[in-house]
């Protein structure tokens, strides 16, 4: 089974045919607008082969581009991360509409993200928790938890340079106040001479105070810089998200994750 994420909406979908369900997990059909990829899953049988529906594929509607439910290097084995959401880039270009330039999604090690999260967030419900920034403070602060941000560039007109602007204009100021410029300047490095072209893979793995960088599956370099790493991953889940639907979409996920 896919999931489809819409890219201006919070909205998750099964694709395909909906009535094709056993009766043992008629819970899993109530997915609905405003409601994550998870709490859709919560209703499946303890123990039954539902569970691992928590895994499914989802495509961001926007681009269409389909995201793996997990990591595809670990898939099925324990502590791989797993899907919280995803969602599109845009930029508003002189003289074309909104452009899709990349669509994202952000997984997370569910059982160390339930383990160090969920004590902090008791008796809240899934859809305030979503709302609350406190969780995605909480999750930056976490160090013991995978993170792995994947970006799937959508459009042939996004460049290196482009590209590597846009995050230097984010990551420069709390690293320049931290004084850790000198990792802003090793992590642009890490793309030299890349093939940016529509379908162009990256990959940021953040465990630890160590972020990897990974293009189209290939490693391309590992700064140990927990500055650097909270800066790239606020971008999208800090308080002034490059994609606010994203955003949204990872944190109804999350919430589901914590909370499940």
């Amino acid at each position: 089974m896919r999931f489809v994420c819409a890219g201006d909406a919070s909205e998750l979908a099964p694709a395909g045919d909906r009535g094709a369900l056993p009766p043992a997990a008629a819970g899993l059909q109530r997915v609905i607008q405003g409601r994550g990829l998870f709490a859709s899953l919560s209703a499946a049988v303890s123990g039954s082969p539902f569970a691992s529906l928590a895994a499914a594929a989802v495509t961001e509607r926007r681009t269409n581009t389909s995201f793996p439910g997990e990591l595809e290097h670990c898939a099925g084995k324990k502590g791989c991360p797993v899907i919280t959401g995803a969602g599109a880039r845009t930029k508003r270009i002189a003289g074309l509409k909104n452009l899709d330039i990349y669509a994202l999604a952000l997984y997370v090690d569910p059982a160390a993200a339930r383990s160090v999260l969920q004590p902090k967030f008791r008796g809240v419900s899934a859809e305030g928790l979503a709302r609350d920034q406190a969780l995605y403070d909480e999750l930056l602060a976490a160090d013991s938890v995978e993170k792995t941000l994947k970006i799937v560039i959508t459009s042939k007109l996004v460049k290196q340079r482009a590209f590597l602007d846009a995050l230097e204009e984010r990551l420069e100021p709390p690293l320049k106040q931290a004084g850790e410029l000198a990792a802003l300047e090793a992590f642009k490095r890490q793309f030299d001479n890349a093939p940016f072209r529509k379908g162009f893979e990256i990959m940021f793995d953040w465990t630890g105070p160590k972020l990897v960088t990974k293009l189209d599956g290939k490693q391309v370099g590992a700064i140990a810089n927990r500055q650097l790493a909270r800066a790239l991953l606020d971008i999208y889940i800090g308080r002034d998200p490059a994609s606010r639907p994203a955003k949204e979409s990872i944190g109804q996920g999350l919430a589901d994750i914590v909370l499940g």
